[in-house]
């Protein structure tokens, strides 16, 4: 149902990652499964998840009856996950990693991600040694962090034998993070986006909503071409099909110039929808 096919986003590490993909936060354990393969069926390949958010058994049922019943294989797909905060640590990592693939039932990620810095613990360091033994034992194919604000992701440089592939941050048009997303760029980062619509509230922008109507196009395709056009990766989450199709079809069309740049003036420093990576854990 995608009426073009999906870019790929070329990575530090030779790897590609589809720019859009579905997100599984806050989606019961017991609903996740319907929601991916309704994901997969309308034409996503890229899954983001985590072992935080308390559901991979129900996405690993998901790709099971993906795998069963469809001509899709693991192969098609790209998996991400993340390590629970307070699993972090060399071997705690190693563990939840191990107990994710169980639940997942594969037998390699496509991506492994740090969740938050957590500095109060200071274990970022050593959790990206695991990482990069994963990487080494091809057990994950790309490496990356999320929410790295510029201090985290510059200590992080200065000490990894492997710099992360990718940076993952809270970005929509009403908190557009741009010095940390610019600092991440310079590194040879990509930048992937989560909440990229502000959980919704970002719709009700009348500069969104006047442009979409121009286009002919809704408030929701809109912002995710803003995102496609910076190069962003994208997570969208829905449980709602109609919104799952309505989301991944944005590659028939472009915004222009002035219209990318109405929605960059939207920028606000306080309108972040999420939390502190200075002092937040997530699990």
């Amino acid at each position: 149902m995608v009426k073009n096919e999906i870019p790929q986003i070329l990575l530090n590490d030779g790897n590609s990652i589809p720019q859009i993909g579905v997100g599984a936060l806050r989606i019961p354990d017991d609903e996740v499964a319907k929601a991916i393969e309704e994901a997969i069926d309308v034409g996503y390949r890229q899954i983001d998840g985590a072992a935080g958010y308390f559901n991979e058994k129900g996405v690993g049922l998901g790709l099971k009856n993906i795998f069963e019943n469809s001509d899709t294989t693991r192969d098609d797909l790209w998996i991400t996950s993340k390590v629970r905060d307070s699993f972090q640590g060399y071997d705690k990592t190693m563990e939840c990693f191990d107990q994710t693939l169980r639940d997942l039932g594969v037998d390699y990620l496509d991506m492994y991600m740090i969740h938050w810095p957590v500095p109060e613990k200071d274990l970022y360091l050593e959790t990206w040694k695991a990482f990069e033994r994963l990487k080494k034992d091809g057990r994950v194919k790309t490496i990356g962090v999320c929410n790295f604000l510029k201090p985290y992701l510059q200590r992080l440089l200065d000490n990894c034998e492997i710099k992360p592939a990718v940076n993952q941050l809270e970005i929509h048009p009403s908190f557009q993070q741009k010095d940390d997303v610019q600092f991440t760029r310079n590194q040879n980062v990509a930048v992937q986006a989560y909440s990229p619509m502000a959980r919704a509230l970002d719709l009700e922008s009348q500069t969104v909503i006047k442009i979409a109507k121009e286009i002919g196009k809704t408030p929701a395709q809109v912002i995710l071409r803003w995102h496609i056009q910076q190069n962003n990766i994208i997570i969208p989450k829905s449980v709602h099909k109609s919104r799952l199709i309505e989301n991944i079809n944005i590659f028939d069309f472009e915004l222009s110039e002035e219209q990318m740049d109405l929605i960059y003036q939207l920028d606000n420093p306080d309108g972040s929808m999420g939390h502190d990576p200075n002092i937040y854990s997530y699990s």
